[in-house]
């Protein structure tokens, strides 16, 4: 028993000393060397709040045990241990979009004399502007590229730019807001707007050739990944139905970049390198726009636009919001070209562990009988009937010291409840995430871990929770499409 507890509190132990807290006894330390870690199991005193939150604390039983002071007892030889009565708070964070764990610590980054040149984007960037806008563009597999302070910046006005010329935008599915926001602007000086439901071809190109015969050029704009079920894109068909009828394909690759790469495989269903849905689905081309966000696997708050030199060079001289704002500041900047260094010198090792946790936290769902939607991607999802249900799962969970997202699921009129996976999460962080929201919900709202009958489907992925994965690639390896599919699921 005492073991499993410690495996359960050990990533508490180690948040508190990475903060720089010795675990204390009544204002001493607790055996170890001064400013170390404590030692053995030791009786504590009331704890002079050693972390945020976790109100009387009584006993720390090394390596990471923080029990209440109301706790029960009982003897081990020589020792005198508290039981608690109550939840153990283990303060563990799932609620983190930094899939690979880059965090970028100041003394990290290489050092600069400025914050910020002071004047617009337009009339000068630093040449680390340059030099990480390039290195983006090659690691997308895109001719150029060029960098905005958010994606914001760049959607607001990208479409509008695009469409000075006879055109209309046609959305696939539940975009992403921030890109939403910017096609609304354009719908609102009049561009010609629709929309169609998310991974039916048929559709789009139905629609495109509609407006190509009509004189307008259709700009499909889509995420690379869908949420929250987790699902890519058919991306290739979406680009031919773009080049065939004159049109252009915007591709909002925030959740791909980092994380999708090329030559996917059944051993390495992410791909490899890093570079986002073109390289994933290998598609280049006049006709492709991506922009994306480093705030998510490379944990920099920037942006980028790439696709082909003529666009870049028309964005960045029609840009309003360049020629009001200044670049990004040189530590964002200092923070990008690290990311990309780190990616290069061991991405694939991070992804690696990144998906290794989240089949691990997916297999011990499934086995609990819990349904997850969100495929192989860190964003996992529960979906619940009443909202009010989600909303007490998550309660559940902040009491058991577990941070996680609840937010409102309009197709089911109920909630959901997000966790999101990281690199840096181990084993024991995931077996007590597990174990709280097995605890959670009732047998009788589970689904049967075997798939047999009974059950209501209270915690479920959602509609359309069996997301396929690389559905576009088959084309001209249908045997490794399917191995993919049966990795994506």
């Amino acid at each position: 028993m005492i073991e499993e507890l410690l495996d359960l509190c050990r990533p508490l132990h180690d948040r508190h000393q990475e903060n720089g807290n010795p675990v204390r006894s009544g204002g001493r330390l607790m055996g170890g060397t001064p400013g170390g870690p404590a030692t053995g199991l030791r009786l504590a005193a009331r704890s002079p709040n050693p972390l945020p939150r976790l109100c009387d604390l009584a006993v720390c039983i090394h390596p990471a045990m923080v029990l209440p002071h109301d706790a029960g007892r009982f003897s081990l030889p020589g020792i005198d241990v508290a039981l608690a009565r109550r939840p153990l708070l283990t303060n563990l964070d799932f609620t983190s979009s930094l899939y690979l764990e880059l965090r970028h610590p100041s003394e990290a980054l290489a050092p600069f004399r400025q914050l910020t040149t002071g004047v617009p984007a337009a009339v000068r960037s630093p040449a680390e502007a340059d030099d990480l806008a390039g290195s983006l563009g090659r690691l997308m597999g895109c001719s150029a590229a060029i960098l905005g302070t958010t994606t914001l910046h760049i959607f607001w006005e990208l479409f509008c730019i695009l469409c000075r010329r006879q055109s209309g935008l046609l959305i696939v599915g539940e975009i992403y807001p921030i890109a939403l926001w910017g096609v609304e602007r354009a719908a609102a000086l009049g561009v010609p707007v629709a929309r169609v439901v998310a991974h039916e071809p048929g559709r789009v190109s139905k629609r495109a050739q509609a407006w190509s015969r009509r004189g307008i050029r259709p700009i499909i704009v889509t995420d690379g990944i869908f949420f929250p079920e987790g699902r890519i894109a058919p991306l290739r068909s979406y680009g031919r139905i773009a080049a065939a009828s004159g049109g252009l394909l915007v591709i909002d690759d925030t959740q791909g970049l980092g994380i999708l790469g090329n030559n996917p495989t059944a051993s390495a269903p992410y791909g490899h390198g890093g570079g986002g849905s073109f390289r994933f689905h290998d598609l280049t081309g006049p006709h492709l726009i991506g922009v994306c966000s480093l705030a998510k696997a490379f944990g920099v708050p920037i942006a980028v636009l790439a696709g082909s030199g003529p666009m870049v060079r028309a964005f960045a001289s029609k840009s309003a919001t360049r020629r009001h704002s200044s670049p990004p500041s040189m530590a964002v900047l200092a923070a990008g070209i690290r990311a990309i260094t780190i990616n290069r010198r061991c991405g694939d090792h991070l992804r690696a562990r990144l998906l290794d946790n989240i089949r691990r936290f997916r297999h011990m769902l499934t086995g609990a009988g819990l349904q997850p939607a969100g495929g192989l991607m860190p964003v996992q999802t529960l979906s619940f009937g009443p909202e009010k249900e989600a909303g007490a799962i998550h309660l559940g969970l902040t009491r058991a010291g577990i941070r996680a997202l609840v937010a409102p699921n309009p197709i089911l009129s109920g909630g959901r409840v997000i966790l999101v996976i990281t690199a840096s999460h181990r084993p024991s962080d995931l077996k007590h995430a597990a174990v709280a929201l097995e605890r959670l919900l009732p047998a009788s709202s589970r689904v049967p871990s075997s798939g047999a009958p009974g059950g209501s489907r209270t915690a479920r992925g959602g509609s359309g929770s069996r997301a396929r994965g690389v559905t576009d690639r088959a084309e001209g390896n249908t045997m490794a499409l399917t191995a993919l599919q049966a990795f994506w699921r």
